[in-house]
């Protein structure tokens, strides 16, 4: 009978020893309990690694512990959107209304976008989906979908969207912080190094933008969120544009972008685009 080769026995017990590790960590992450003394017992060798997992398994359940002594205390809710409890009223434009909003599910802040009921978002029954063929509401939506598209670090996370009692909406990161135009009229200019840097954020965040075929259309320090920590983040895909390069015009949105902010070529017979014309 031939001799089996060492280092195919090494491979077979190194994949044997994976497979468990593997095993044990999604244990773990679910919560499932672990006879960590039966499990040092099951081989002649310890597993490598055993004594690490052993510890990461007795902080998990630490932190658990802790999360479940500690319910999240929340201010009253304003109202239920879907699944979201509103609990305040942060923002709002001609077309929409900003909430900070709680998921009960993921247990977590969101921000909370839902059309304006003055301009057509009618309220309904729970579970009505009476305006997703709207075409206001479309438009309205087309906002998330233009987010969902850009995937940025300097860009606002959009999560979701649907129509719930009749009334379009989507739900985002709740980012802790104020805008760019909050921080200039607290500050008054700021120091041209730190103009600087959010232009260079926002360079990242356009380039992001103009990457997914997008024009933002609406710049402004009103759409710029300043987070707590220093990252700004380019919001309010609402004038959105689509661009295809080599062509001469774009399509999209027919909300119209801000007159004091808007780019030049948008008042003239250049169409919006990545570049000056």
């Amino acid at each position: 009978m031939p001799r089996r080769d060492p280092n195919e026995r090494r491979r077979a017990t190194r994949s044997a020893e994976d497979a468990r590790r593997t095993k044990l960590c999604r244990s773990i992450v679910d919560g499932v309990a672990i006879d960590w003394d039966a499990e040092s017992a099951k081989t002649n060798q310890p597993l490598p690694g055993l004594r690490g997992l052993r510890n990461v398994d007795a902080l998990f359940r630490a932190s658990r512990a802790v999360a479940a002594a500690q319910p999240v205390e929340l201010p009253p809710v304003l109202f239920e959107w879907g699944p979201f409890q509103a609990l305040e009223l942060v923002g709002e434009g001609s077309f929409g209304q900003v909430y900070r909003a709680f998921d009960p599910r993921l247990q977590r802040e969101v921000a909370l976008k839902l059309r304006r009921v003055e301009s057509g978002g009618s309220e309904g029954e729970p579970g009505d989906t009476r305006g997703t063929n709207d075409e206001s509401a479309r438009r309205f939506l087309e906002e998330a979908r233009h987010l969902a598209r850009v995937r940025h670090s300097n860009v606002l996370v959009v999560h979701g969207a649907d129509v719930h009692g009749g009334r379009a909406g989507f739900w985002t990161d709740f980012v802790h912080g104020h805008t760019l135009a909050d921080l200039i009229r607290e500050r008054g200019p700021l120091p041209g190094e730190e103009c600087a840097r959010i232009g260079v954020d926002l360079c990242h965040a356009l380039n992001a933008v103009h990457a997914a075929g997008l024009v933002h259309g609406d710049l402004k320090p009103a759409n710029v969120m300043c987070e707590t920590g220093g990252r700004f983040l380019l919001m309010d895909f609402g004038a959105v544009t689509w661009h295809e390069p080599g062509l001469d015009s774009t399509t999209g949105s027919s909300m119209a972008a801000s007159s004091l902010t808007a780019a030049p070529m948008t008042f003239g017979s250049l169409s919006a685009g990545p570049t000056f014309g």
